[in-house]
């Protein structure tokens, strides 16, 4: 059984690695990290999506801790590389943030560790059920999980008819 430090590292990880993979691209001005950060979610995301498809494609059963291990691979050497520098004139031409806009920065990133904890909660506490494919996205992770595999978006025998049924 997985510990819960490593599940949220593994929950946080497309995060580093999206941020990584943002930053060396950006030039060192007002507001870039937190432009590194939003778009780095998307991005590591992405990007972990593009890890799961190849390995899919290649018919590799999941493993969280080698998927983990390529993402970390793939993020921390990038971590190391600094954003670009701007010039002085540059930096005089921009006007510095207001405080408004560093308070909805804060309560976004504040919403995005929420959302993540509570599907931390959601998927440590909830049981998986055949069903629950009809549900919601979520579930449909969790057969990945399970079955260590892309699943079809449609497959009878999976999610209707097979063994504990319930009409």
């Amino acid at each position: 059984m997985m510990s819960i430090a490593f599940f949220l590292f593994a929950l946080l990880m497309p995060w580093i690695l999206g941020f990584a993979i943002v930053k060396p691209f950006l030039k060192q001005r007002y507001g870039y990290m937190a432009f590194a950060l939003g778009a780095g979610y998307v991005l590591g995301w992405f990007v972990t999506t593009l890890i799961l498809r190849i390995y899919d494609y290649f018919q590799r059963p999941f493993e969280l801790y080698e998927i983990v291990a390529v993402e970390c691979i793939v993020a921390f050497p990038l971590l190391f590389l600094k954003a670009r520098q701007c010039s002085i004139e540059e930096l005089r031409l921009e006007k510095a943030p207001s405080s408004l806009s560093y308070f909805l920065a804060i309560m976004i990133v504040v919403l995005l560790l929420y959302r993540l904890g509570l599907t931390a909660v959601d998927l440590l506490s909830k049981p998986v059920f055949p069903w629950d494919g009809w549900l919601s996205w979520s579930a449909k992770a969790k057969m990945f999980y399970y079955s260590q595999e892309i699943p079809p978006l449609f497959n009878s025998d999976l999610y209707c008819y097979g063994v504990g049924y319930v009409a």
